[in-house]
């Protein structure tokens, strides 16, 4: 894979800066520019945070799925009528730019970043990451921080790439001859604004990564440098004095220590020949609360020819490491001595359990108390560069058992039996059957294998009895021809259910899921049953309620005999709505539960 032709991205249940937040997925994008996933999230969750392309943002839910497009276009810029600035005695403007209240520049360019550039910036100011540690290089004494232009150039090209600052805060330039001496602001000449207002579209802003200035001509033998306003935009209006001013001329910027002024790095990618600028814009003397990551504002500056501009003294944007050439840079790739494998991809999310539970007197109603078999999992679906399912490392833990049957549990796989090259237990209960074009997957045949029947007793649904800790089981499963996720007609937990021990042809499954080729056919729509193949419904009563429930989240089941219906008390209504009337009904919410029907384990 050329690696600069895709870009990497990670999906999150929160805003990544909480240390709570979990990673639900990651992959990137193929030759195509597009990366095109499924992954099974809660019923209560309305958007998923996405880290890629420079950005980190919210991205809502709208029918179960995602549709976000990620630069590629140049965006049409919303919040008013384009002005002429406002006249300034400290500064002047671009010729030629209007504005509008969102500081948002007119007319703009649009700069088709390649991918490659943006994943090597993107690893290279990481959110948080004192850029001190990680690049020293960027620090070092004559480390050159302005564009050194020795011949004439018909063009300056300034090309916003990101910001994650919370300020609004302005960029300019400005030039003056090689060799003077700049020992104040004064000596810089005039202070020319390129974007009023660097904040992100939807943050504040209107700018997309990608929105490019031409700065027109400069003369050689000219120096060009940069400067910030700190939160310098005035909303609706024009420019302040904000916090402060930062220049690329570090002397002139306010910290006593020498060693902290420096608030603009630079670097040169010698492959798409651009330079790249980057600011930390709060004070960097201890106390005042800079992080030293650099990317509260960072940008790319190519300019025409590019044989006019020294890079002696810059030094390189790193490429990036990636030792097993597999196209994903080692800092990115969860498994990078692996070519076959390079991103986890967790459901319901990296340590975080889903549940599983199950009514087994179907097709009958029975106690209708879901915690015949209780199962938690855990799947990780392991991809390669090319976004392929390789391997699924699964995790499942027995909770109860409030049953006197002998139930096994096993899933039905989206593909078929011949994909699987070998499987791994911590229990070797498992088998690996092939059910018409699926594979089917018994985790074990019998839940009292697990943990041992107790006469008289039931497993951890009966307050007072005995506790038993939950059995874990460990599932790996290698497959030799790698899937691609998006093409798979169900998501993890994939088609999971439960059958009987001593009579394996009568499977449970979640509601509307299809029984497997192995099913005893002949009992679908009998007793209370409504299950009608030719219109696609399953294991359903005539009130839509189901057997056997599916949760990502942690499921506290009800104690023995007690109907799910008494437990939580919008179970039935949002099983009769076939789960468009409260998505949330197992959720600690008020009126939501009756705690006395609920199992507390001990």
């Amino acid at each position: 894979m050329n690696p600069s032709r895709v870009c990497t991205f990670g999906f999150f249940d929160k805003n990544p800066i909480y240390p709570e937040a979990q990673v639900l997925l990651a992959g990137m994008t193929q030759a195509d520019g597009k990366f095109v996933t499924s992954v099974s999230l809660p019923l209560h969750m309305s958007s998923v945070w996405v880290v890629g392309f420079m950005q980190k943002l919210e991205v809502q839910l709208a029918s179960g799925s995602i549709n976000h497009r990620f630069g590629g276009s140049m965006n049409t810029a919303k919040g008013g009528a384009f002005e002429a600035p406002k006249g300034s005695k400290n500064y002047q403007y671009v010729p030629g730019l209007t504005f509008n209240n969102l500081g948002v520049p007119n007319p703009m360019l649009f700069d088709p970043l390649p991918a490659g550039y943006v994943n090597r910036i993107a690893t290279t100011f990481m959110e948080g990451v004192d850029l001190r540690t990680t690049h020293p290089g960027y620090f070092a004494n004559g480390a050159m921080t302005l564009l050194k232009i020795d011949q004439p150039v018909n063009h300056v090209y300034v090309t916003f790439l990101h910001e994650n600052a919370s300020y609004k805060n302005v960029f300019g330039y400005y030039v003056y001859d090689q060799g003077q001496t700049i020992n104040s602001v004064a000596d810089l000449g005039p202070l020319t604004i390129v974007f009023p207002n660097t904040s992100y579209s939807g943050s504040g802003g209107g700018l997309q990564s990608g929105n490019m200035i031409d700065l027109g001509p400069v003369a050689g033998g000219k120096m060009l440098g940069y400067f910030i306003i700190a939160n310098g935009w005035l909303n609706g209006s024009n420019v302040g004095n904000g916090y402060g001013r930062y220049f690329a001329n570090e002397n002139l910027n306010p910290e006593y220590d020498p060693f902290l002024r420096k608030h603009a790095v630079q670097c040169f990618d010698a492959e798409y020949q651009r330079m790249v600028v980057a600011f930390e814009d709060i004070e960097r003397t201890p106390g005042f609360g800079s992080d030293h990551d650099y990317n509260d504002l960072v940008f790319s500056v190519v300019a025409e020819p590019w044989s006019s501009i020294d890079v002696g003294d810059v030094p390189p944007l790193d490429p990036g490491v990636d030792d097993d050439g597999d196209g994903v840079i080692d800092d990115l790739d969860d498994y990078p001595d692996d070519p076959d494998r390079a991103f986890d991809n967790y459901t319901p999310g990296e340590n975080v359990w889903g549940s599983l539970a199950y009514e087994d007197l179907w097709p009958a109603y029975g106690d209708y108390d879901f915690n015949d078999l209780v199962i938690r999992y855990n799947i990780n679906q392991v991809t390669n560069a090319q976004n392929k399912v390789k391997e699924i490392k699964s995790q499942f833990k027995l909770m109860a058992i409030g049953a006197a049957y002998r139930n096994g549990f096993a899933l039905e796989m989206p593909f078929d039996a011949n994909v699987i090259a070998s499987t791994t237990s911590n229990l070797n209960l498992h088998s690996v059957v092939s059910a018409g074009s699926k594979a089917v997957v018994k985790v074990f045949n019998n839940a009292f294998d697990l943990i041992p029947q107790v006469p008289g007793q039931f497993i951890n649904t009966v307050e007072g009895q005995q506790y038993h800790t939950p059995v874990l089981i460990t599932l790996n499963m290698t497959l030799n021809t790698p899937q691609d996720p998006s093409t798979f007609n169900y998501l993890p937990p994939y088609n999971p259910f439960i059958f009987r021990s001593d009579n394996p042809g009568l499977e449970i499954h979640l509601a509307d899921y299809p029984p497997t080729a192995l099913m005893n056919m002949s009992m679908l729509g009998t007793s209370n049953d409504t299950s009608n193949p030719a219109t696609g419904r399953y294991f359903k009563s005539a009130e839509n309620l189901p057997w056997a429930i599916h949760i990502a989240a942690e499921f506290e089941h009800p104690v023995e005999r007690a109907q799910i219906t008494r437990a939580y008390n919008k179970f039935k209504h949002w099983a009769q709505s076939s789960g468009t009337s409260y998505p949330d009904w197992y959720m600690p919410k008020p009126g939501f539960r009756n705690a006395e029907f609920i199992y507390q384990t001990p």
